[in-house]
């Protein structure tokens, strides 16, 4: 039931994404694609300019360095290459992120109209406010930030492993083997980490709601005297 839910909600969430920002989440796909080929293609790289130019000119009496810097400027125009990209899609999703918290933040406007007068007596105004801004703001970071990375890593898998066959098949069998093993450690802390998460934005909620009341009730906190106890109940 819990997996099921969080999978609805990545893709209501996506759909926010791709609804508003579809042209600009095309390029951002594209863009880190980019990147993570020209990341693997520089580490590849090394062992073709020591093998194939470097090691040849060792010993040599009047080494001809052409060949040397003509692999140094393609791999220089990769790198570049990978370094646009990457400047790109981060400020893409910027924008992305950006759009996205302002449709939630209106839609959750416009419902907040609808509700009963009872839900306001249920819930206190800094945990209202704390949707507003707290846990917006954890989605727009997550837009921001996770999303790519995600991307990022899928493509990095697949370019990285279709590099490590070429290299040496047991050794990549070596590395699955380990690869499936921080597998299983990270979805454990995962599901630990996660739950964690959800009770700390419930506090963060709680904490925000009882600074707004005492704020908004400060003068009979100080008629009554009620400073110290106040502060208590705060700690």
């Amino acid at each position: 039931k819990g997996p099921q839910n969080t999978l609805k909600t990545a893709a209501r969430l996506l759909k926010y994404v791709t609804g508003t920002f579809k042209k600009e989440f095309i390029i951002v796909i594209v863009c880190i694609l980019i990147c993570s080929v020209a990341s693997i293609s520089v580490s590849f790289s090394m062992k073709i300019l020591l093998d194939n130019y470097i090691r040849p000119l060792i010993g040599q009496a009047n080494p001809d360095f052409s060949g040397l810097y003509e692999a140094l400027y393609v791999l220089g125009c990769i790198f570049v290459l990978g370094v646009i990209g990457s400047f790109l899609y981060n400020r893409l999703m910027v924008k992305i992120g950006q759009g996205v918290l302002k449709r939630v933040r209106d839609e959750m406007f416009e419902h907040m109209q609808t509700l009963p007068i009872r839900y306001f007596d249920q819930n206190t105004n800094g945990s209202i406010m704390s949707l507003y801004t707290n846990d917006t703001d954890t989605l727009r970071q997550m837009i921001n930030q996770s999303i790519p990375q995600v991307l990022m890593s899928a493509f990095t898998i697949v370019v990285t492993f279709i590099a490590m066959l070429v290299l040496s098949p047991l050794l990549t069998v070596l590395a699955v083997v380990m690869i499936f093993i921080m597998f299983l450690v990270a979805r454990k802390l995962g599901g630990n980490s996660g739950k964690y998460f959800v009770r700390q934005q419930l506090d963060l909620a709680n904490v925000t709601g009882y600074v707004e009341e005492q704020m908004n009730g400060q003068r009979v906190v100080k008629v009554f005297n009620h400073e110290q106890r106040s502060e208590e109940d705060f700690d």
